[in-house]
């Protein structure tokens, strides 16, 4: 768990240094980080809750992070207007400080546990097809796809380990498979 979590500290740096360096995310879809932001996030306050261990979910924490810098960086890459881009951050702030602090039913947390694991299903999809659309990997970094893939396979066994919990298991299982789908393509392209 801690090694996925240090890991997980860097997993998107090499995309954020090439949008960083390019002053553009026009080769990244707003939609997958948008997806991706919101899984992390009720993953978080859903094992957060459950009491399991901060090493068991440290890695959503740390993408949700990098992720809401992403989404914001492709939002504002498309031209999306500074008071748009402060509304979504506020009403995100408050929906992460309720879910995480305040009194969210554990159904509620359960059900956004089960939607999270479908965004994260689905989350890469968007990044997918564009890369298939143009015939090329975009800006997603070989780097990124390989980590998320080790990360992802990491998480099955410890998820298998630890929790035994089947919802995560889905989660990071999928989320395997769809990072070896935009590995392969960064490959072949």
């Amino acid at each position: 768990g801690v090694a996925i979590g240090v890991g997980s500290c860097v997993v998107y740096a090499p995309i954020i240094a090439s949008v960083m360096k390019e002053r553009s995310a026009d080769g990244l879809s707003p939609a997958t980080f948008s997806m991706i932001l919101a899984s992390c996030t009720c993953s978080v306050a859903y094992s957060k809750q459950k009491g399991f261990g901060l090493t068991t979910y440290v890695e959503s924490l740390t993408v949700a992070v990098q992720s809401l810098f992403l989404a914001g960086a492709c939002a504002a890459s498309r031209g999306a207007p500074p008071a748009m881009l402060a509304a979504a951050l506020a009403a995100f702030a408050f929906a992460t400080r309720y879910l995480l602090f305040g009194a969210a039913p554990p159904e509620l947390l359960a059900g956004l546990q089960v939607a999270s694991t479908a965004l994260s299903i689905f989350s890469l999809v968007p990044q997918i097809w564009m890369n298939f659309r143009r015939k090329s990997g975009g800006q997603w970094s070989a780097i990124t796809a390989g980590l998320s893939c080790a990360g992802q396979a990491a998480r099955v066994f410890t998820t298998l380990q630890l929790t035994k919990d089947a919802i995560l298991f889905v989660g990071f299982f999928t989320g395997f498979l769809f990072n070896a789908i935009l590995l392969s393509q960064i490959l072949l392209y």
